[in-house]
């Protein structure tokens, strides 16, 4: 409790020469909780409780970035705004005089969105193979990936649809094709693509040096710009050295 003394300038103007009164302030403890999502998609309406052990207060909410910006009672329903900051403030209020407030609580709310910029990675083709890609950088959990190739028949998603990571087998058609991402997450989708040129085998021309006789070797070679070698019924270089015929 305050006492408030109040003391006349003039005391031969007033029959007393002061006056008291006693005052009550009240303290009003914060509220204990905010309970509901913390992260949301802007655009989309969801709901928050109070919680608080005091007794006779009621909740008054302040709202920044979504509808309504103020509220009484609880819960309340909050449509998020497409853009931020988004937060949530919450106080105590005495439901009787003298009505105070209490001081306010914070709950801090923060956006689903799609982390950008989307990139693909992921190797040359060739022509009836099964190739890995691969998706970044890494998205929230709830989003969703679609693959596809365009055109249509050079290739199929064959893996990991729906992930970041997809297995595209290549068809038997030489040329260029397209890879194309969408990632979509609440309302808002991105998407990416890259080229892909994909290359026919390349039959290696065989060249011989040197006479193959009996008890003289010959050299074969299977020309060069090719990343490995193999031949039957063993080496894997480049050129070997036969002592023998055959095909």
């Amino acid at each position: 409790n305050y006492v408030i003394t109040a003391v006349p300038t003039n005391p031969a103007a007033y029959c007393n020469g002061t006056a008291t009164a006693v005052m009550r302030v009240v303290e009003v403890q914060k509220p204990d909780a905010i309970t509901g999502p913390i992260e949301i998609c802007p655009g989309i309406s969801y709901t928050y409780f109070g919680q608080t052990t005091q007794t006779g207060v009621g909740f008054v909410w302040s709202i920044t970035g979504g509808t309504p910006a103020s509220a009484t009672g609880n819960p309340v329903m909050i449509t998020w705004n497409p853009t931020g900051p988004y937060a949530i403030g919450l106080q105590n209020s005495l439901l009787n005089a003298p009505f105070c407030p209490s001081d306010s609580i914070q709950l801090k709310v923060k956006p689903k969105l799609i982390n950008g910029p989307l990139v693909i990675t992921g190797p040359p083709a060739c022509i009836n193979t099964t190739q890995n890609y691969a998706a970044g950088p890494a998205q929230h959990p709830e989003a969703t990936y679609n693959w596809v190739v365009s055109p249509s028949t050079m290739g199929s998603v064959v893996g990991g649809q729906g992930t970041p990571n997809a297995q595209i087998q290549w068809n038997n058609t030489a040329g260029s094709a397209t890879l194309i991402l969408n990632v979509s997450l609440c309302s808002g989708s991105q998407a990416v693509s890259i080229p892909v040129t994909l290359n026919a085998p390349v039959v290696p021309v065989i060249t011989q040096t040197g006479i193959l006789c009996p008890g003289v070797s010959a050299t074969l070679n299977a020309g060069a710009g090719f990343t490995s070698y193999q031949w039957a019924p063993s080496g894997n270089t480049q050129t070997i050295s036969i002592n023998s015929g055959g095909t």
